[in-house]
């Protein structure tokens, strides 16, 4: 009891609510693909399912999170060129 620091934190509820959502030591994003395993459950999905989380778990590891993956992927798809207008509103005031 001597070694025990009262420092006030103790009684802070809100203080673990800026760490990211784990579960079983994994994140919370590479953990979807086990809801589709889920659903659809065979050994294909089976295998999908762990490949993403493992390649999700060694990217976090050189500290890239799971989100930032997915926007790294999103703009990779989409290119350089940025539109100011919607593909759709360029089409309509063409003459």
């Amino acid at each position: 009891m001597a070694n025990e620091i009262d420092d006030g934190t103790s009684k802070v509820i809100w203080r673990d609510s800026a760490r990211e959502l784990r579960f079983l030591g994994i994140n919370y994003v590479a953990v979807f693909p086990l809801l589709f395993w889920l659903l659809h459950a065979n050994m294909f999905t089976f295998v999908v399912a762990i490949t993403v989380i493992v390649a999700l778990s060694i990217l976090e590891r050189f500290k890239y999170s799971p989100m930032v993956v997915f926007r790294l992927i999103r703009c990779a798809i989409g290119g350089k060129v940025r539109h100011a207008k919607n593909w759709n509103e360029m089409k309509r005031y063409r003459s």
